[in-house]
């Protein structure tokens, strides 16, 4: 029979149990997150804050859209929910109404429930319709409203949370601007899917939040809503008002995220989850400790390995940035990529700080003054070609036609960016007036301070589009390109109608954007011998099925231009190589095997002349 255990230790154990209980500020809280990347990071955000600064554990707990989040907090599944205003009022069952939602509106509304808002963080995520900007522009659409005009009705993509919705959502949305569907709206849940709906041309429109990462860079009008439709969409954090009463310090902790976001802020953060790859994890940490609402962590939040692509600071690429990145996520899954802004994006290649580096054909060369394109930088190769960048000469509209296209006071983009050096080439020996941004520069064309600007851009650019039919401008062409035009440098025409109101073809030059890798050490593939040979380079070069999936990723239709070193030329090279080498394997291994015959025939008579006794 077992002894009883001695009272006084029965005490000692019972009290030792109820010490973490009793402690000030411990316990565990429920984080609702709906379904998209934004929630993912800043639920994310709260929880290392939270777990940083307090005794508090979080739990993330997936609770789907705004509908389903909402009945967890009714029903007491979740304590803590990143919310917006708009969201919350029409849930309510409140119509939409101008000036409604508020985050003062959503207070009175659920403060009587048991919720409290805390203070905003900073920004709104409202639902956007986007079309392309050379359409919008083209088709004079500015609004809404002006999607009337459709015949035979617009088409439509758009995500499942927002078709259900009910105040806000797709239908209510029909009804009040008295549109018409064209067929069934594309429900597709992807972003990137739905922008690539939108490029194809299957869509005319589609919905996206003002947040969303895919929208950088792009190409994008956002229709104005004119009729006041959408409330406002101000993010902040809902809590149950009993858990903030047991845990005080949770008000106080979560207070310090008031105003430390901006549309602009969270629309990189989502960037770097949904284009680039990171996990919301590493992307909130690093959040964090930029803005030093964090200084030490209790976990270490490694980076994972990625794909490095350099990127000249200068440069702007517009919609062939996330072009490029999502290329090189299809070709290494599983690896996030991050972009390296630098000067030099070559030498980040050839040194291995980078894997890729996404750059202009004329970064390929290198020289200074007249000769600013006479070596060429065999240090890396092209991979693949993003996409072509071409010249626009823009002049004002009620010019004298017969006024040649390079005259008068000329302005090119900033110092340093490709662009601005190959328009310094093609001036020849004609300094510009101005350096500025390309919004600057047609700024001060339409103002009568300059009489043309030059630069390089992708046709149809949504900043050149509007520019040149708000100001009154128009593309001139470029009718005598000096004799000695950069290698890199192709004749091309930019088509009628890429912009409102050009009714004829452009003649002009243009240049592509590829993606390079490091070359490697011997085009042949043999390496150095002695102790040279048995050090690792720190480069990494493309190989051939690497460039050629690329090329997929991208849709390339034609390899780099034959004057920049590449993966391709060097596949050709190495073909060559191993063909010679095999041809040459080949005489060998037959002078052997005669060898063999000839000793073989030498043996047998020798044998047969001199018999055994």
């Amino acid at each position: 029979m077992r002894r009883p255990m001695p009272r006084p230790i029965l005490l000692l154990l019972a009290v030792s149990l109820l010490i973490p209980a009793c402690t000030p500020g411990s316990g565990r809280v429920r984080l609702g997150a709906e379904t998209s990347a934004e929630q993912a990071v800043l639920a994310q955000v709260a929880k290392q804050l939270i777990e940083d600064r307090t005794r508090l554990r979080v739990a993330i707990v997936p609770c789907g859209d705004t509908y389903d989040c909402g009945q967890a907090m009714m029903e007491q599944r979740i304590d803590l929910l990143i919310e917006y205003s708009g969201s919350a009022y029409v849930y309510s069952g409140r119509a939409p109404a101008t000036h409604s939602g508020t985050l003062d509106d959503a207070r009175r509304l659920h403060t009587p429930a048991g919720f409290t808002w805390l203070d905003a963080l900073g920004f709104e995520s409202g639902y956007r319709l986007v079309m392309p900007t050379d359409r919008a522009v083209a088709l004079g659409m500015t609004s809404i409203a002006d999607l009337a005009t459709f015949a035979e009705g617009v088409r439509m993509a758009a995500p499942t949370s927002y078709i259900r919705r009910p105040g806000d959502g797709l239908s209510a949305l029909l009804h009040r601007h008295g549109l018409r569907l064209r067929g069934t709206v594309l429900v597709l849940d992807n972003a990137e899917e739905r922008l690539r709906v939108l490029r194809n041309g299957q869509a005319d429109v589609i919905v996206v939040r003002s947040t969303n990462g895919f929208l950088r860079n792009l190409s994008l009008t956002s229709l104005k809503d004119t009729l006041g439709f959408f409330p406002p969409y101000e993010a902040a954090v809902v809590a149950r008002t009993s858990v903030l009463e047991t845990h005080p310090p949770l008000s106080k902790t979560l207070a310090l995220l008031h105003d430390q976001f901006s549309r602009e802020v969270m629309q990189q953060l989502n960037f770097e989850v949904e284009v680039e790859g990171w996990t919301p994890a590493v992307v909130a940490h690093q959040f964090l400790r930029d803005t030093e609402l964090i200084t030490e962590t209790r976990r270490a939040w490694s980076r994972k390995p990625e794909i490095v692509i350099a990127v000249d600071e200068a440069d702007q690429f517009g919609p062939l940035t996330p072009e490029a990145i999502r290329a090189v996520r299809t070709v290494y899954p599983g690896y996030p990529v991050r972009l390296l802004p630098t000067s030099v994006p070559v030498r980040e290649v050839a040194n291995g700080r980078a894997k890729l580096a996404l750059l202009g054909a004329e970064r390929f060369f290198r020289g200074q003054g007249a000769n600013r394109f006479s070596r060429r930088d065999d240090r890396i190769e092209a991979a693949a070609i993003v996409g072509t960048r071409f010249l626009h000469i823009a002049r004002r509209r009620h010019e004298e036609p017969l006024t040649p296209p390079l005259s008068g006071r000329v302005g090119v983009p900033l110092p340093g960016s490709g662009s601005a050096r190959v328009a310094m080439g093609i001036l020849e020996d004609n300094m510009p007036d101005i350096f500025d941004v390309i919004e600057g520069l047609l700024d001060r064309v339409a103002k009568n301070d300059l009489d043309a600007a030059l630069f390089f851009e992708v046709p149809g650019s949504s900043e050149v589009a509007k520019a040149l039919a708000d100001r009154q401008l128009v593309l001139r062409s470029l009718d005598a390109p000096p004799a000695d035009l950069p290698p890199f440098l192709r004749p091309t025409r930019i088509p009628s109608e890429t912009y409102v109101g050009q009714v004829e073809p452009v003649d002009t030059v243009s240049l592509q954007v590829v993606i390079a890798g490091a070359a490697p050490a011997s085009h042949t593939g043999l390496q150095a011998g002695g102790p040279a040979g048995a050090m690792r380079s720190r480069r990494s070069p493309v190989a051939y099925e690497e460039a050629n999936a690329l090329g997929r990723a991208l849709e390339m239709t034609e390899p780099p231009t034959p004057v920049l070193p590449s993966v391709w030329r060097r596949r050709a090279e190495t073909s060559k190589y191993l063909y010679r080498s095999a041809q040459a394997q080949s005489v060998l291994d037959t002078l052997l095997s005669v060898a063999v015959i000839l000793f073989l025939v030498w043996a047998v008579a020798l044998a047969m002349h001199h018999p055994q006794s």
